[in-house]
């Protein structure tokens, strides 16, 4: 295997992202501008489901409410157990910190662009990935999740491949090992995003499904168990494809079949958004900053 290449000489950028399209998308407009448009709305929800969790689960300490941390997801917050709450809270806060930064840290990270920008926001988005990533792990191995052995074992691995990949993308950082990093940085943003995935997932199957899978309000029903893997899983298989492709330009007969998924994966997630947004994110983060 060849060493890498000093940092300034041109072999040795790394390939684009999966969010440079000039490239491997060049020729095929539909999914060039439907992609830009996933892009956009996922970038828009991840934000607004950041603020909500950094003003909704944040404000709750001062405003003196930390039970409000079990509104949707029970046992969050268990009375007398202070490095629990500690160790969810840390996740909840560095997790709203991942939810802003990632696109950014993808679109800043591309060649060309703006390299000490990109370091800055990378050590930042690291380390608050592996706050998320251990104080998950923590609050599981001290409480366990309210969902028994199938989401303690979904959310745990959750939690070991989030520091994992944090680990590795700052590690092949500091190498110069430019191509190994992205690739790394992709799979970070793709777990990153899972706690977004989690309640977009559920919103979309409780509207179109109508509860199919008997889901129960102590999280320990067959659809939950599925959903305890779901939300992170598919999100690696997609971001190891997009790393093999590289810059290779789609096939005609995949970009037929891509085109129509993105454009209505953008759809449906305008729409769950607006709905999570109008019905419960929204008046959430007015009622806590009404109260405080």
């Amino acid at each position: 295997m060849k060493p890498d290449l000093p940092l300034s000489s041109p072999a040795a950028q790394p390939p684009l992202g999966p969010l440079d399209l000039s490239g491997s998308l060049r020729s095929s407009p539909a999914l060039r501008y439907g992609w830009r448009a996933l892009v956009a709305v996922t970038w828009a929800s991840m934000a607004i489901f950041g603020v909500y969790i950094a003003v909704y689960y944040g404000g709750a300490i001062p405003a003196g409410e930390p039970r409000d941390w079990n509104a949707v997801l029970p046992r969050l917050y268990v009375p007398g157990e202070r490095w629990g709450s500690v160790a969810i809270g840390a996740h909840f806060l560095a997790g709203s910190m991942l939810l802003a930064m990632g696109p950014a840290q993808l679109i800043t990270g591309r060649r060309g662009t703006t390299p000490r920008l990109h370091r800055w926001m990378g050590r930042v988005y690291v380390a608050a990935a592996a706050i998320a990533g251990l104080g998950g792990t923590l609050y599981i191995a001290l409480l366990g999740t309210v969902g028994g052995t199938p989401m303690n074992v979904g959310f745990g691995l959750y939690g070991v491949l989030m520091v994992v990949a944090a680990v590795e993308t700052f590690r092949h950082a500091r190498a110069r090992q430019l191509a190994r990093h992205r690739a790394w940085a992709i799979r970070l943003v793709a777990l990153a995003v899972g706690s977004w995935l989690y309640r977009m997932d559920y919103g979309l199957w409780l509207k179109l499904a109508h509860g199919i899978g008997h889901h129960s309000r102590t999280f320990d029903g067959p659809f939950d168990a599925f959903m305890a893997f779901f939300f992170y899983v598919p999100n690696l298989a997609v971001a190891e494809a997009l790393i093999r492709a590289g810059n290779t330009p789609p096939s005609r007969r995949t970009r037929r079949v891509l085109t129509p998924l993105v454009i209505v994966a953008a759809a449906l997630i305008a729409l769950a958004t607006w709905l999570f947004t109008a019905s419960y994110w929204a008046p959430h983060i007015v009622a806590r900053i009404a109260a405080l």
